[in-house]
């Protein structure tokens, strides 16, 4: 099974958490572990705390990619990603037009 999730950290303050944004579960210890100790190895930091936050959950078995594209549009425009509930039938669309347009806005919210 193939599954992405987000993830934000702030690499110049490694005390802070690192927040993981997963689409299909709330939260899967041996998932989020496994993520953090890859991070953790990428960045050479011994020890690295996370959380992970409550998100909007996908509802099928293939959507996890939209949804981490929308969560790290909101990351990236300092949004609440925990308060964000995507239109999700116009998830595919609204990509499709900002990659057509070239740029990037958030995502159709309810």
């Amino acid at each position: 099974m193939n599954h992405w999730i987000s993830a934000s950290l702030n690499p110049t303050n490694t005390h802070t958490p690192c927040i993981l944004y997963d689409s299909k579960t709330h939260y899967d210890k041996i998932l989020c572990e496994n993520i953090i100790l890859r991070i953790s190895k990428l960045l050479s930091i011994d020890h690295l705390n996370y959380i992970c936050a409550n998100v909007m959950q996908q509802l099928d078995q293939s959507s996890c990619g939209l949804f981490v594209i929308a969560y790290a549009v909101d990351i990236a425009l300092n949004l609440n990603v925990e308060k964000s509930k995507c239109v999700v039938f116009q998830m595919k669309q609204h990509l499709r037009n900002c990659l057509n347009a070239k740029y990037t806005i958030p995502f159709p919210k309810i």
